[in-house]
C-alpha cells in the first residue's frame, strides 16, 4: 500500500508540477498561457510586460529608446537640402535610467543650430527611473505635424500626473518634446542563434522565423529561460509578440 501511495504521489507531482509557457488556440485570437496558469491574449502580451495605452508605452529594462534625426541645410526642409541622418540609442538599465549606448558620428558640415540626437535628452531626465513615451502627439490645435514626447519622473505617481498634464494642455515640466525632424522608436534586446540583436517593440516571432521552420522560442521567467511551447506549423502561433530577453534558436 505504501508503494502504491508513493507512486500515486509521484504521478501527481508530474502532472501538477511547475507550469510552463504555452501558446494555445483561442477565439478571437490565440493566447499565451504563462507558468502561473494565466492566459493572456496575444494583444495583451506587450501590456503585460510594460504598461501601455493609446499611443504610449512605459519604458522597462530590456528596452532601448532610439532617436533618429534628419539633418537639412539651415532654414530648409526640402529634399534637395537633406544632408543625412544622425541617431542615438539609450538602453533602459535596471532601475529605469537611460544609458547612452550607440551615438552616430556627427555629419560633416552639419548646421550648428540643429541639436544632435544625443543632445536632445538632458542628463537630469535620463537619470530619472520612470519614463513614458508618447509616439505621436498634436501638442496644440494649430500643429500640423505630430511630435514624439518623453515624460520622465521620479516615481509612478508623478509620471501619471505629468502625463495627465501633457494630455490636458500639450506640455509639462517633466516632458522632452522631440524636434519635428526626429523619429523616435522603442526596441528590445533579444538573442537569435546565439547572437545579440535588437528588434522593434511589437515584433512578432513570425518576422524572424519561417512557418514550418524547426525554431524554438525561450522566454525569461524567474531568473532562467523557459521554452515556449508552440506549433511552428501554425501561422497564428507565430504571431506571438517578442519580449526583451527572448531567445530564438533556428
Amino acid at each position: 500500500m505504501v508503494t502504491i501511495v508513493c507512486l500515486s504521489a509521484a504521478v501527481s507531482c508530474t502532472l501538477h508540477g511547475p507550469g510552463r509557457f504555452q501558446v494555445r488556440p483561442a477565439q478571437p485570437e490565440y493566447v499565451l498561457e504563462r507558468p502561473d496558469a494565466r492566459r493572456i491574449p496575444f494583444r495583451d502580451v506587450l501590456s503585460d510586460f510594460a504598461p501601455s495605452g493609446d499611443g504610449w508605452v512605459d519604458l522597462q529594462p530590456g528596452m532601448r529608446l532610439r532617436i533618429e534625426s534628419a539633418v537639412f541645410r539651415p532654414g530648409s526642409r526640402k529634399l534637395s537640402d537633406y544632408l543625412g541622418t544622425e541617431s542615438a540609442r539609450y538602453r533602459i538599465a535596471t532601475g529605469g535610467r537611460l544609458v547612452e549606448t550607440e551615438p552616430s558620428a556627427p555629419l560633416p558640415n552639419r548646421p550648428a543650430d540643429q541639436p544632435r540626437p544625443d543632445q536632445i535628452l538632458p542628463q537630469s531626465r535620463r537619470d530619472r527611473p520612470r519614463h513614458r513615451l508618447f509616439y505621436q502627439m498634436l501638442l496644440n490645435p494649430t500643429d500640423t505635424e505630430r511630435r514624439a514626447v518623453l515624460v520622465s519622473a521620479s516615481d509612478a505617481e508623478r509620471l501619471d500626473e505629468s502625463a495627465r498634464e501633457l494630455l490636458a494642455d500639450g506640455q509639462c515640466g517633466a516632458c522632452t518634446i522631440f524636434p519635428k525632424d526626429s523619429a523616435v522608436s522603442v526596441e528590445i534586446e533579444i538573442t537569435v542563434d546565439d547572437q545579440p540583436r535588437t528588434v522593434l517593440w511589437g515584433t512578432r516571432l513570425g518576422k524572424l522565423v519561417r512557418r514550418g521552420e524547426n525554431a524554438k522560442l525561450f522566454r525569461p521567467h524567474q531568473g532562467r529561460l523557459q521554452r515556449v511551447k508552440l506549433d511552428p506549423i501554425d501561422r497564428q502561433a507565430l504571431a506571438i509578440p517578442l519580449l526583451p530577453g527572448d531567445r530564438i534558436e533556428r
